[in-house]
Order: C-alpha cells, then sequence, then structure tokens
C-alpha cells in the first residue's frame, strides 16, 4: 500500500506506526510495551501484538494481525492486578494456551485460557474479538486478560450452551 507521498507501507502500520521500525522492520509486542511504559508510544497506536493469527499460534481464527489497545492494558494493569513484567508473557501465553472457546457472552469472539495464573491464583483468560473491522482493516482485537475463579464452571457452561471448546 502507497501514501500520499508514494511511500510503500505494511497495511498493519496504519495501525501502529510505533510498532514498526523506519525501515518497516516489526518491533515485538515486549518492545512496544516498553515505549507505552516509559510513556514513549504515540497516543492513538495500537499495540501490534502479532502481525499474523497464525503465526502467534491462535489457529481457530482468521488469519489477521492480533491488536490491543492501549486504554485495555491500562485495564488490564488497573482493574485486574496484571503488571507490565507479566503481560511480556503475552505472546507466549497465545503460544501456549491449552484450550480456547467460542464467547458465551459476544459473537465472534473467542476466549483463550493461558497456560498461566493470576497474582490470586485465577486461571488467566484472554479475551479475542474476530474479525473487527479498524480504519478500513481487519484485525483480531484483544479485548481483555483477567483471572477467571471456577474456570470449570465456564467450560461447563459453554459446553452446555453447544458452543465450541477448542484443544490447542
Amino acid at each position: 500500500m502507497k501514501t500520499r507521498s508514494g511511500k510503500l507501507v505494511n497495511e498493519n502500520q496504519l495501525l501502529s506506526k510505533s510498532a514498526y521500525e523506519k525501515d518497516g522492520t516489526f518491533r515485538s509486542f515486549n518492545e512496544q510495551l516498553k515505549d507505552y511504559a516509559f510513556q514513549e508510544m504515540p497516543s492513538g497506536d495500537m499495540f501490534i501484538v502479532a502481525e499474523s493469527s497464525k503465526e502467534a499460534g491462535v489457529e481457530e481464527c482468521a488469519d489477521l494481525p492480533i491488536v490491543m489497545r492501549q486504554s485495555i492494558i491500562k485495564k488490564i494493569t488497573v482493574a485486574h492486578d496484571f503488571s507490565i513484567g507479566e503481560l511480556q508473557q503475552l505472546p507466549t501465553w497465545l503460544k501456549e494456551y491449552p484450550l480456547a472457546m467460542e464467547s458465551l457472552s459476544d459473537i465472534d469472539s473467542l476466549v483463550l485460557i493461558a497456560d498461566a495464573k493470576d497474582v490470586h491464583g485465577n486461571d488467566v483468560l484472554i479475551a479475542l474479538h474476530l474479525e473487527k473491522e479498524y480504519r478500513q482493516l481487519q484485525i483480531n482485537e484483544i479485548s481483555s486478560i483477567y483471572g477467571k475463579r471456577n474456570l470449570s464452571y465456564l467450560i461447563e457452561n459453554t459446553y452446555a450452551a453447544g458452543k465450541n471448546i477448542y484443544v490447542n
């Protein structure tokens, strides 16, 4: 894709210029997270957690970038007691999640169960909205990461509702 100046850019750079070096090289999620922690991430830029869902390890959805808004990071750290250090594990959580389920409450959404616990000993869940449109681009967007008590009830209710459950 070309900009008005004629420069060739990756479409994902329209989501977040700070996720890329000047030469177009993708910066890791952890590098982007560091910019955020030091308040160097431009307002409006999204985190590009992964340029490809498949490369990230999430096979149950369209192969689109996995992104997350800065406001979600703030919610996760403040309301759900995750530290920036813990969030550095997100790429690993995506690659190594043992179970994913269709969401009970949101259409076109998955809930990934990470192979991790939060500070309270609860299972870590990642809510992922699928195939959303943002700035005329298709994305998979992380809408929350939180600890869940009584995970077995969620799994049972998902099964009882006839929703798909996927083993990674």
